[in-house]
């Protein structure tokens, strides 16, 4: 698949205090084999238990963007802020 192709798949990935299960989350749907580029968003929704530091000890890969709240929205806060920013595109 070209580099260049438009994203045809954003895959949204809540996480709350996931320190010990985000990065094999991510790795494993970093490795299914979707049939268009895709992209995954993660929101941080004010994790407490170190899942910032993970996200933020992450290679710096181009199919994933991290987005991190100050404090805890809750489950639709999670997705609004990254949500509006796909639709903007």
């Amino acid at each position: 698949m070209s580099e260049s192709a438009p994203i045809g798949l954003s895959i949204l990935v809540p996480a709350y205090n996931e320190r010990g299960t985000i990065r094999q989350v991510l790795e494993k749907v970093r490795a299914v084999g979707f049939p268009v580029k895709t992209e995954i968003v993660v929101v941080d929704d004010g994790s407490r238990d170190g899942t910032i530091d993970v996200l933020r000890q992450l290679p710096r890969w181009e199919d994933v963007r991290v987005f991190f709240h100050e404090k805890n929205l809750g489950k639709g806060g999670r997705s609004r802020p990254p949500c509006a920013t796909l639709a903007a595109r």
